[in-house]
């Protein structure tokens, strides 16, 4: 109305438009569009790294990318669609995306959100503490190891213990620990506990205490006491029956008769605090349904001594036992074990499953494909190998780790 108040002006041509007076002759390069296609993870955590991926479109071609943060600035510019970073600071950050075409024209920025969490505190190893006894004690008889284990980050914490360089024993969770150690089961002399925590992530400073064993009438180097022993009759007995050529189910009869414990009054918390118990209920609890000559070879035990064990172990609930096609097989007293008439079904091992499974699943393979696939030892495939092979399940070509096996 002030500049123009007759409404009359010079003529324009078909190509302009009015609103937002922008030329539209097509041949005018047009505006990118920038698309963010991904971030991940998102949300990441500090030092973690972090894919960035995104796309433009354009009537030419897309020439350059460029990235940036409301929080650090320019995160990226560069040729590629893609890129990655693992320097991005803690919080919440707004990222803006935009691309280039060939004719210069940067694009509008796309905009998603990103969350960067603060990197958690490095995990500390639980700190393990012996009280008693103390070093270089000397002790006798049944001794109490007792001590305490702290965790900065409050992590439930278990105690291991090896005795003389042997099997790590886990004997706790608590805070206070405390472990019956049988000298009599040790030869008189020196020998070396040692004591670790384990946090779920870390181990403790391992703790070494030394002792001095001096039991009366000297140690028994290893053959536990309380244990059994064979009657003069009972040997005469063996002779006479020939127990190597009997079942297995009437070899272990008799000589569960002939098998005397020196002494028998056990509390029921003591009864895994024997080493040997300890082993054959662990054992057992891996293996349910595991027969005597098999434990009797996999432990490497006496065979009187593994039959007292296994009586004190029925005796107290602990296990049980069935006979089933000339076998005497146990098993923890809450495991599953099924026998029948004519042929018995015992529950294969975790690994054992697992290695059926595959074998099903990915047709023959060798031990050593096995081991390799699985994450497992080579001692542990070999055993529940053969132990499949027993059961009919699996059927190998020969005892070497190349050699192949497969589902039946």
């Amino acid at each position: 109305p002030t500049k123009n108040p007759t409404g009359k002006g010079d003529n324009v041509t078909d190509y302009v438009d009015f609103i937002p007076w922008l030329l539209t002759n097509p041949s005018a390069n047009k505006i990118p569009l920038a698309f963010i296609d991904s971030i991940t993870p998102n949300p990441g955590i500090e030092g973690q790294i972090i894919t960035f991926t995104g796309h433009g479109t354009d009537d030419g071609s897309i020439v350059s990318y460029s990235w940036r943060s409301n929080l650090g600035n320019e995160l990226y510019s560069g040729t590629s669609p893609t890129f990655i970073t693992s320097r991005l600071s803690p919080g919440n950050h707004t990222i803006y995306f935009r691309v280039q075409d060939d004719s210069g024209a940067w694009s509008e920025e796309a905009s998603a959100d990103l969350t960067i969490l603060p990197k958690p505190p490095e995990n500390q190893p639980p700190v393990l503490t012996i009280l008693s006894p103390e070093n270089n004690s000397k002790v006798s008889g049944i001794v109490s190891i007792r001590g305490t284990v702290y965790d900065q980050e409050g992590n439930s914490t278990s105690v291991e213990i090896s005795i003389n360089g042997g099997e790590w024993l886990r004997i706790t969770n608590a805070s206070s620990w405390n472990f019956q150690l049988d000298t009599r089961e040790l030869k008189d002399g020196s020998c070396f506990i040692m004591v670790r925590a384990y946090d779920g992530q870390n181990y403790s400073e391992t703790q070494t205490l030394n002792l001095t064993v001096k039991n009366e009438g000297g140690g028994s180097g290893g053959v536990p006491l309380p244990g059994p022993t064979l009657t003069a009759v009972g040997i005469v007995a063996v002779g006479l029956f020939g127990l190597a050529y009997l079942r297995e189910d009437l070899r272990f009869a008799i000589l569960s008769i002939l098998t005397i414990p020196l002494y028998t009054t056990l509390k029921k918390d003591d009864i895994l605090n024997q080493a040997n118990r300890r082993d054959i209920y662990t054992y057992l609890a891996s293996n349910p349904g595991a027969n005597y000559t098999r434990i009797l070879k996999e432990l490497n035990l006496g065979t009187s001594t593994l039959v007292h064990h296994l009586k004190v172990l029925e005796r107290e609930g602990f296990i049980r036992s069935k006979k089933a096609m000339g076998r005497r097989l146990f098993s923890p007293r809450d495991s599953r074990l099924r026998v029948g008439p004519d042929t018995f079904e015992l529950p294969l091992s975790p690994i054992q499953t697992q290695i059926r499974d595959y074998l099903k699943d990915n047709g023959p393979a060798s031990r050593l494909d096995i081991e390799h696939a699985l994450s497992l030892k080579r001692q542990t495939v070999g055993y529940s190998v053969r132990r499949l092979e027993e059961r009919g399940l699996i059927k190998c070509s020969g005892d070497g780790r190349k050699d192949m096996c497969k589902a039946v």
